[in-house]
């Protein structure tokens, strides 16, 4: 592996912005190359060169849509004014640190949920995004939660801080006290919660949860679920970009 990423810094030094963008397409790729594999092991289900190398070209072009592009629809959030000086801030070891966010269309109840987990000093340790379809964006913010406490879960993870920028279902999860539209789903997440050593919930502002908010925007186009790979550029550099706000801001 590191014999292959070395091969790649020829090609940043003549030209950073091409080499970006072909490293992130070879990303998706090795990445379908995985998902055949698991299907003709799991599934009994082939799949043919082209098929893997037409998925991973869509799924990128997707991807980069979102990325580079603002959205085209119109998504409901909440304003808030927070100082820019907000931003990610790592854990306390043992935790690790699971942030989630959810975009949703209002229009059409058509959602996108993220969730990243990094350790205490900032390493990227797994990505997910998803999309969803529900009637409000209290919910698909709960559904986001519950997703990464899933993640959480089949990552064998024990102790976690799960952070939010959705203020009114943090107090619900503290509070133990659900709105009626939520109330199943709030169920589910306190049984998750009580399968880890520690889990505790907390609110950040927006301007905190960037890499998570990008994860949940991306699944609006890309709407099957994605265990993106840590080595996805795009998904390096937004998170190098937080730490280095959070250590620019004096947080520690």
């Amino acid at each position: 592996m590191s014999d292959w990423l070395q091969c790649w810094n020829p090609i940043f030094s003549r030209d950073k912005k091409l080499a970006q963008e072909r490293f992130s397409l070879a990303s998706f790729l090795l990445w379908f190359i995985w998902k055949a594999r698991n299907d003709l092991i799991f599934n009994n289900k082939q799949w043919s060169p082209q098929q893997v190398i037409s998925m991973a070209e869509k799924a990128h072009q997707e991807f980069s849509s979102v990325v580079c592009k603002p959205p085209s629809v119109s998504i409901e959030v909440e304003e808030r004014n927070f100082p820019s000086s907000h931003s990610w801030t790592s854990p306390n070891e043992p935790f690790l640190k699971i942030n989630c966010d959810a975009a949703w269309v209002k229009n059409s109840g058509k959602g996108g949920l993220g969730v990243i987990i990094r350790d205490h000093r900032g390493i990227l340790i797994h990505a997910f995004s998803s999309g969803t379809s529900c009637d409000s964006s209290l919910y698909a913010e709960a559904l986001a939660i519950r997703t990464g406490l899933l993640q959480a879960a089949k990552l064998h993870l024990s102790h976690i801080v799960v952070e939010s920028d959705c203020l009114s279902l943090i107090q619900q999860l503290n509070s133990r006290s659900f709105d009626y539209e939520i109330d199943a789903v709030g169920f589910d997440i306190l049984q998750l919660q009580s399968s880890f050593v520690d889990c505790l919930f907390c609110f950040i502002p927006r301007s905190s949860n960037v890499v998570a908010d990008s994860l949940a925007r991306s699944a609006l186009s890309v709407e099957s679920s994605m265990d993106w790979p840590v080595s996805t550029l795009w998904l390096l550099n937004l998170c190098e970009k937080e730490a280095t706000a959070c250590n620019d801001s004096g947080f520690q």
